[in-house]
């Protein structure tokens, strides 16, 4: 909906009406709020309104008093004053605001309404701060007011620039699916603002385990009778709370569990290892390693 304030003639001399149009069909039983020269008039409630003397006029439908229309000057033929470009300012907190205006009648002039500047910083905000790998997520820059100059964002994670997506107008950086390298520090800025940065935002990507990797260790050359270790290991989160280890050797056979098992060298123990990781989103087991003697 779209307000504007309409001069129309009058009947009685020295006097003019004003109305409040709309851009759309409202309810003829609704109160308005005419403010003159920014202060509200009390006993004016009509969606038209007598007035008297040259002042600023603006107006709005009760109860939505921010969808307020511009202020006009009435009557126009007698109106001197002050035009400004903008009447409400949004401007990040450490930047600078230009505010232009333009006057008319060539007098000296002074009075509301004038501008109104909100200031805001960033902040970087999702419904979660941790997901699964393969979820989707958005990141939203938000401010407490909209800023005036249509601005576009930079996103960041860990201080660098994110590749797949570096800027946008809509202030949302999209992550779709979610993988683990998603998982970082996230900040935005605004183009041309690199050094007023937002808050941050800390993302926890949670996934099965990857990765794993079974490895080998001895004393010497494995023999009849040397002490071999194996060890598994794996990236994960949350971390794996469990490690099974299993042998083939004809028929396959768990060993041992934890990341690490210890055992002499026999024909009963020589074969082909391999180790699963668990976590509670799932498992991954490694390629095999060959303990054998010789």
């Amino acid at each position: 909906m779209y307000l504007r304030v309409e001069e129309v003639s009058a009947q009685e001399q020295n006097q003019t009406v004003v109305t409040c149009s709309t851009s759309c069909s409202l309810d003829s039983e609704l109160e308005y709020v005419w403010h003159k020269n920014g202060q509200i008039l009390q006993d004016r409630t009509t969606a038209s309104i007598p007035v008297y003397e040259v002042a600023s006029y603006s107006c709005a439908v009760r109860g939505h008093e921010d969808l307020r229309s511009p202020a006009v000057c009435v009557p126009d033929k007698l109106c001197w004053g002050v035009t400004y470009s903008y009447e409400n300012i949004c401007v990040l907190m450490g930047s600078s605001v230009d505010i232009r205006l333009t006057t008319k009648g060539g007098q000296n002039y002074s009075g509301s309404p004038g501008v109104t500047i909100s200031v805001t910083d960033l902040q970087v905000w999702a419904s979660l701060h941790t997901v699964k790998e393969g979820d989707k997520v958005t990141l939203t820059c938000n401010t407490t007011c909209t800023l005036s100059n249509d601005p576009i964002f930079i996103w960041y994670k860990n201080g660098e620039p994110v590749t797949y997506k570096r800027s946008t107008r809509d202030k949302k950086l999209h992550i779709n699916p979610v993988s683990s390298e998603d998982a970082g520090i996230y900040s935005c800025v605004e183009k041309g603002h690199k050094g007023l940065s937002s808050t941050t935002f800390s993302l926890n990507v949670r996934y099965k385990p990857k990765n794993v990797l079974a490895s080998i260790t001895a004393s010497s050359k494995i023999e009849e009778g040397s002490l071999v270790t194996l060890t598994c290991s794996s990236d994960a989160n949350p971390p794996v709370y469990t490690y099974t280890w299993l042998m083939k050797n004809g028929v396959e056979a768990v060993r041992g569990t934890g990341e690490s098992i210890s055992f002499n060298v026999t024909s009963d123990t020589s074969g082909l290892y391999y180790c699963e990781a668990h976590n509670e989103l799932g498992s991954q087991i490694s390629f095999e390693v060959a303990v054998q003697t010789g």
